[in-house]
């Protein structure tokens, strides 16, 4: 999460400590928008433990029919295995 803030000329951006901030020009837009397209995948999976579709699953938190979600996930190379939590 981050704070915008303008004043005259300048521009403010504060930020939440341990988030990405990048020095230097920013990256083209397509570039940022996928980044945080894929950020927004992984956090969703996170949260379900990798799964996909179903109830409770990434694909109903991002309001993505699942078939949609799997073609991201397949493009940025995402695999819900990764966030599925090993029982012991």
């Amino acid at each position: 999460m981050c704070v915008i803030a303008a004043t005259n000329r300048d521009l403010h951006v504060a930020m939440r400590a341990g988030e990405f901030r990048q020095e230097g020009p920013v990256g083209s837009l397509q570039k940022e928008m996928a980044n945080h397209e894929r950020m927004l995948i992984e956090r969703a999976l996170a949260e379900t433990q990798g799964r996909v579709s179903g109830p409770g699953g990434a694909a109903m938190i991002l309001h993505l029919p699942p078939s949609t979600l799997s073609a991201k996930m397949k493009a940025f190379k995402i695999f819900p295995s990764k966030f599925k939590i090993r029982q012991a």
